[in-house]
């Protein structure tokens, strides 16, 4: 049986099904991965503030298909619910550049500061614009956040960290071997949504999320095939 030692699972919760995974290293990399996906009922919608018992379930169940043990966990939150945008600014301290954050991000959200969680990133010297520092910011609205503690709170586990959806993937992509220099752009497509990076290096350019997915392209390719 594989230990849950003290790497903590991820847990991705998609509008059809829930995926978790955790990865095992050792000291050449990656000794083992286990994962699992289970299935959402069919025509279940998870809504903030709706019924979370499907969701919980679902979790449930994938953890003990893939055989993952331990109560930690980083939860993956997605793309397509949350403002991820790369800007430049001048270089400053980490709390100088909150508030520059801040204030820059709130015409880029339709809604108030005190309503979404910001987190930030410095990636290192803006290309487009030298003197300043490129900064990835991410904004997840504070329902959104509270719900998915919820789910975790119910299953009794711990949440060593957020993320989103858009960043594993690019995560993922480096780990599959894509390496700098030169351009890499890896997509998505999920049942409602299409997530889409451009990285150049290590460095992530761009990430965007496109309202169209599998569903629409499947509905598309049926009409016009008749």
């Amino acid at each position: 049986m594989p230990s849950f030692g003290g790497t903590p699972a991820s847990i991705e919760i998609g509008p059809q099904s829930v995926k978790v995974a955790r990865i095992v290293e050792g000291r050449k990399g990656v000794r083992a991965i286990f994962c699992a996906e289970h299935n959402l009922p069919l025509g279940f919608r998870w809504e903030i503030g709706g019924d979370r018992g499907p969701v919980v379930e679902a979790i449930e169940d994938a953890l003990a298909k893939g055989d993952i043990k331990g109560r930690e966990v980083v939860m993956s939150l997605p793309r397509s619910q949350v403002t991820a945008r790369i800007s430049a600014f001048p270089s400053a301290s980490r709390d100088d550049m909150r508030r520059v954050v801040e204030y820059d991000l709130a015409d880029h959200i339709p809604f108030p500061l005190d309503q979404v969680v910001v987190d930030f990133q410095q990636l290192g010297p803006s290309r487009e614009q030298p003197g300043l520092t490129d900064v990835l910011v991410v904004a997840a609205p504070r329902e959104l956040v509270r719900e998915y503690l919820a789910v975790a709170e119910d299953l009794r586990l711990k949440v060593a960290g957020l993320t989103v959806d858009a960043l594993a993937l690019d995560d993922l992509s480096r780990m599959a071997g894509r390496e700098p220099p030169g351009l890499g752009i890896s997509i998505d497509i999920g049942p409602r949504a299409t997530t889409i990076n451009v990285s150049e290096g290590e460095r992530l350019r761009l990430t965007r999320s496109v309202g169209v997915g599998a569903n629409q392209l499947a509905v598309a390719i049926q009409q016009d095939l008749g």
